[in-house]
Order: structure tokens, then C-alpha cells, then sequence
């Protein structure tokens, strides 16, 4: 009556079908065709549920991942594509599927499996199209109004929180300029694996996120707040406006071996003046996507919070 074709369930429910099939007898029905699949399990092969992972989609959305990475990982755990892949359009599994295909043991939720499946449909994106898909998703999170905690995909995974009003800050900074969005978004696409990456790690491209980081961090890779100075000061007297990337890198190594210092060391110096943060993308390139005037004025607050002011000129 209710035009069930085929009926597709967890294997949990195996040891019952004899009771069901005495039933579609005793009432004279046909009994249609019964699929049986393995549970789902989380890495420690534990049928996956509420008290041991996200199991809702909400989460997942969350989090930053595309509804078409989503679905391409719940396929690929399930099924095997005839040609090995990993990723592959929604048309291709509609086309090969069959319940033969179906996997017979327990099938492993792999969160780095989802992580680089997503991380393909980012990267197939667009700039602007990445922009829009990003734009869309704080709008989204914007309206949860609470606390977010990202997990961060690579090695050493860790928690991101982020509150509602930094979630506003970055808003508006994101979509003030969408040009620029998308000039920082394109600076190696490849970091990101979901949209949470993407969010947590451009925070440092936007002048108006922008925190100073303290003198302690700052003379940390020179060995003292002096050396630090003298760094920045050289790097802003120096500075010459259009540099392609071999001469900027060669006039950096240049002045750190004047000053005595490692060519490693004067890279840090400069990336945390810049950025705040040890981990970013290359150098050269966060110089070149910031600008002269917004690397300038970071310069300039490195320099304040080392107790100098920049040099004039």
C-alpha cells in the first residue's frame, strides 16, 4: 500500500526478518526485496551514535563541509566505485550502484577520508566561487548566534573556539573587500580541507583582525628583543616596492647574515611581525597579498611593541 520497492536496513534487524516474512505470509502479501547493510563505525570500530561522535548533519555543516564532499564520503564508505576512486560525481554512483556493491564488513567512518574528499570539491572551486560557497556558510553560522569550536584537519588536530562576536568581526571583515577575499582564499587553497580551515586561517590577512604580537614573540627567533629590532628596522629601510620573490628572499638572506643572524631566524622574525602566528602560508606571498602600506604599518607595530619607531622614509 505504501509502494515500498525494496526495503534497506542496518544489519541489527537480520534476526527479525524471519518474524516479518511470517507476517507478509499470514496477510498474503509479497514481501519486497530486503537489503541488510553493516553499521557504520567510528575508528575504534564502535557502531557510531550519539554518545560516541557527530552523527548529525548539523555538525558536519558546521564545521565548513560542502553538502557534495558530504555525500561523496557517505557513498565512498559504503560502495566501492568500480575504478577505485575517491571522489567522483553524484551521476557516477547513480549509475554504478548496486546493493551487490555493497560492503559486507562493518564500514569505517574515516574523518581524514572525509577531510581530503571535501578538500577535493574546495579546490575545484573557483576563487569567486569559494568566496560565494564561504559567504554563504557565515551567514549560516551567523544565525546559529553561539560558540563555535572548529577542528583544525592536519597533523596535530586541534580546537579552534570562536565566539559569536568574533564571528561578526570576521564577517564584516571578510565582506568588506570581496576582492581581496578572494586574492587571501586563493594563497594556497590546498590548507584548506573545510570551510572552519579556511575561517580560522585568513583571520591574519584582515587589517581590521589584526592583533600586534608582543615583544616576547618577537625576540624569540632573533635570541633578544635588540636583535629583533635591528631585523625590522633593516627589513623597512631596505624595503623596495615591486621585488619579484628571488630578489626579495635573496635581500633578506643578505641581511640576516649581516646582522650575524640565521636566515631561518630572520624569516620567523619577519612572519610573526606580519602575521602573529609561527604556521602561515610563504612569506613572500602574505607580503604580497597584504600590500606595501598594510605590511608597513605591521612593521611599524612590531617596532612599537619592541620600543622603537620605525625609521622615516
Amino acid at each position: 500500500l505504501m509502494r515500498v520497492t525494496t526495503t534497506v536496513r542496518g544489519e541489527e534487524w537480520i534476526s527479525s526478518t524471519p518474524k516479518h516474512i511470517v507476517l507478509y505470509e499470514a496477510f498474503g502479501w509479497q514481501m519486497p526485496p530486503t537489503i541488510h547493510t553493516p553499521l557504520l563505525r567510528d575508528a575504534e570500530r564502535r557502531k557510531l551514535s550519539k554518545r560516541t561522535g557527530d552523527t548529525a548533519i548539523a555538525a558536519f555543516r558546521t564545521q565548513g563541509y560542502l553538502p557534495e564532499g558530504f555525500r561523496n564520503f557517505l557513498t565512498r564508505t559504503i560502495w566501492t566505485h568500480p575504478d577505485g576512486k575517491d571522489v567522483y560525481p553524484w551521476e557516477e554512483f547513480v549509475r554504478f550502484f548496486s546493493a551487490a556493491g555493497l560492503r559486507s564488513s562493518a564500514p569505517v567512518a574515516d574523518m581524514d577520508l572525509l577531510d581530503f574528499i571535501n578538500g577535493q570539491y574546495l579546490r575545484a572551486l573557483s576563487p569567486s566561487e569559494l568566496y560565494e560557497t564561504m559567504r554563504a556558510w557565515l551567514e549560516y553560522l551567523v544565525e546559529l548566534d553561539q560558540d563555535v569550536s572548529f577542528a583544525l584537519s592536519g597533523k596535530g588536530e586541534r580546537m579552534v573556539n570562536v565566539t559569536p562576536r568574533e564571528l561578526w568581526a570576521y564577517v564584516a571583515a571578510f565582506t568588506k573587500d570581496p576582492d581581496y577575499s578572494q586574492r587571501v582564499l586563493a594563497l594556497e587553497p590546498e590548507r584548506y580541507k573545510k570551510l572552519g580551515d579556511a575561517l580560522v586561517q585568513t583571520r591574519l590577512f584582515f587589517a581590521d583582525l589584526f592583533t600586534a604580537p608582543a615583544a616576547e614573540a618577537l625576540a624569540k627567533p632573533a635570541g633578544d628583543t635588540a636583535q629583533a629590532r635591528a631585523l625590522i628596522e633593516t627589513y623597512v629601510a631596505e624595503s623596495v616596492p615591486g621585488e619579484d620573490h628571488e630578489t626579495w628572499e635573496a635581500r633578506v638572506r643578505a641581511l640576516a647574515e649581516r646582522l650575524g643572524v640565521k636566515a631561518g631566524k630572520a624569516f620567523m622574525t619577519l612572519r610573526i611581525a606580519l602575521t602573529g602566528a609561527e604556521q602561515t602560508p610563504p612569506l613572500y606571498d602574505i607580503v604580497q597579498v597584504l600590500g606595501p602600506d598594510e605590511t608597513r604599518r605591521r612593521l611599524d607595530l612590531a617596532l612599537a611593541a619592541l620600543g622603537a619607531a620605525a625609521p622615516a622614509g
